[in-house]
């Protein structure tokens, strides 16, 4: 379960980088355009994360719902899923989730084998299984 991120912890979206150099540049980021659909989403993404850690997970909820339903084919859903499940403590949904992005990841261009790893991995860190973690 999720309580706080500082600067220099482990960035929560499960990357390799500390906070500071993995996710807090994107929130930060000056060429933000509102009226960008991917500038949409990942804004909306984005906000997923802070509303878990502040323990506001009716509207990290609601973000998921938006993201899902606006951008149904994109993997982002899938993690911010993840993201809210664990911030609930439920960890079979969120590998459950973890899951779907690596499988997502897997068949679709543009993931690098890192990535797929990376869900996968977190995926079984939550809730492992006797089956290695197929779906």
């Amino acid at each position: 379960m999720f309580t706080s991120v500082g600067l220099h912890d482990p960035c929560p979206c499960g990357g390799l980088k500390t906070f500071k150099n993995c996710c807090l540049p994107a929130l930060e980021r000056p060429d933000f355009d509102p009226n960008h659909e991917l500038d949409q989403l990942e804004a909306l993404a984005f906000a997923v994360m802070p509303a878990v850690l502040a323990h506001r997970l009716e509207r990290a909820e609601l973000l998921c719902f938006e993201i899902k339903h606006r951008w149904p084919h994109l993997i982002e859903w899938r993690g911010c899923y993840a993201i809210l499940y664990e911030g609930r403590g439920d960890m079979k949904r969120a590998a459950k989730h973890w899951r779907l992005a690596a499988d997502f990841a897997r068949t679709h261009p543009g993931f690098e084998g890192l990535d797929i790893e990376r869900f996968a991995a977190r995926a079984e860190q939550l809730d492992p299984s006797p089956d290695g973690g197929a779906p």
